[in-house]
């Protein structure tokens, strides 16, 4: 034990020991450096400030490391806990200080901007009709032209011929609102199909009550396509702004009626019993007298305003049947079967006429 402190206070004797000597007072100036010992030139002992000035850097120094490695792990731990969060290792959880996440609420999409539920059917009377008004008008004619003048081919040819058309027009889609206009077409094409069959086999008189149901039902085409405000022509119901029925008196609607009528009736008994087609110059004169004599009877009875257009397609049609059958008397038969056309079409569209006024077809 005396050993140990011993030793202690001869480590710690230069505590005891003078800074420098206190000899050299008086004269602190006295150039005799060169007699002192080495160790006393070398000047005051200062080797404890080194070590007090790197124990202050090196405090510094701990502090720095400290400051940036807690921010290379503040770095460190937010990039983990962010890439994290992206993957779906670690929840998302709003902070104490952060605004509060909103969860936007499901509602109901604007009637304006939610899509349009599809309509169950979409009517398109115009589409429909442009698609069907080249088989209308072949059908509408064909029969009076084959009456006039024969046409080329066997029946064989003309019946498939017919039966193809047919059977593409009845292939066109519709809707149910154009119910009645492709029904009417439907039975149009069957009634004209055998009424030309009819002719070609045993003449027109066994084909006159075929041909009669084919205009009327062509005639309905028309009708249910006016209901839907659909005509390609001037002069009908929906473009003369006519109501369904008409606009004129029913009495005297009901009086040229009975007049008018009658007459057609006549047309069609001279027309069922002459074979123009034939060729025999008699027949066809006999037709052209009888024809004439109705025409004139026609422009005398007394008419209202409202059946003023239906007067015309009369006066139209007999005209062109005259003159097709002149013609074909002149051996014309093309311009004979072009004018058997025009008088087609303006017995249908007549009979279309006086269905929409409430009167009978003819």
């Amino acid at each position: 034990m005396a050993k140990r402190r011993q030793e202690e206070e001869q480590e710690l004797s230069w505590y005891d020991e003078p800074l420098y000597d206190t000899d050299d007072a008086a004269d602190p100036f006295a150039d005799d450096d060169d007699d002192l010992p080495v160790k006393e030139r070398r000047g005051p002992d200062t080797s404890n400030l080194p070590r007090e000035v790197s124990l202050i850097g090196g405090c510094f120094n701990v502090l720095l490391i400290a400051i940036v490695s807690i921010l290379i792990f503040s770095l460190l731990g937010v990039g983990i806990v962010l890439g994290g969060r992206a993957v779906g290792i670690f929840p998302k959880t709003a902070s104490a200080d952060s605004a509060p996440q909103l969860v936007p609420i499901a509602t109901p999409v604007s009637a304006a901007l939610a899509p349009a539920a599809p309509d169950a059917e979409s009517c398109e009377p115009q589409a429909w009709w442009n698609a069907q008004s080249g088989a209308f008008e072949y059908f509408a004619v064909l029969y009076d032209r084959a009456t006039i003048a024969p046409l080329a081919g066997t029946l064989d040819e003309l019946r498939a011929e017919m039966t193809a058309r047919r059977d593409t027009a009845a292939a066109v889609p519709s809707a149910a609102c154009l119910a009645a206009a492709r029904d009417a077409l439907a039975q149009g094409m069957d009634d004209a199909i055998g009424a030309v069959e009819s002719v070609a086999a045993s003449g027109r008189r066994s084909a006159a009550s075929q041909a009669e149901s084919a205009s009327a039902s062509l005639a309905n085409v028309l009708v249910a396509l006016w209901d839907l405000r659909i005509s390609n022509d001037l002069n009908t119901p929906p473009s003369l702004d006519i109501p369904r029925g008409g606009n004129c008196d029913a009495a005297q609607l009901a009086a040229w009626a009975d007049r008018f009528l009658p007459l057609w009736q006549q047309v069609d008994a001279i027309l069922s019993q002459t074979d123009v087609a034939a060729g025999n110059p008699a027949d066809a004169q006999q037709v052209v007298t009888g024809l004439e004599a109705i025409r004139g009877n026609l422009t005398a009875i007394p008419s209202p305003q409202c059946v003023s257009r239906a007067n015309d397609l009369s006066l139209i049609g007999l005209n062109s049947y005259i003159n097709g059958a002149n013609l074909m008397q002149q051996g014309i038969p093309d311009a004979a079967r072009e004018s058997a056309s025009i008088y087609a079409r303006s017995r249908v569209t007549l009979n279309a006429w006086l269905a929409w006024l409430g009167v009978e077809m003819v």
